[in-house]
């Protein structure tokens, strides 16, 4: 299991299993004002806000699945 570590809008850090990820998408400019950048759905429905940018979320994602596979990131 790998899991990707990213924080929460009030700055605390927590890891989610990068498997379990469905979707990651931005927020929209009122929940971007109060510190959520992004959201993280999973395949069993929880949804996760997150104080970090959707875009530097999927990097990390791609950065551990390419680990996972051996694959190199460019």
């Amino acid at each position: 299991m790998s899991l990707l570590k990213t924080f929460s809008p009030d700055g605390k850090d927590f890891f989610v299993n990068v498997n379990a990820i469905m979707s990651v998408q931005p927020t929209g400019p009122s929940s971007a004002w109060h510190g959520h950048r992004s959201t993280l759905k999973t395949i069993t429905g929880d949804r996760y806000e997150c104080g970090e940018n959707a875009a530097s979320v999927m990097e990390k994602i791609a950065r551990i699945q390419a680990s996972q596979t051996g694959g190199e990131q460019s």
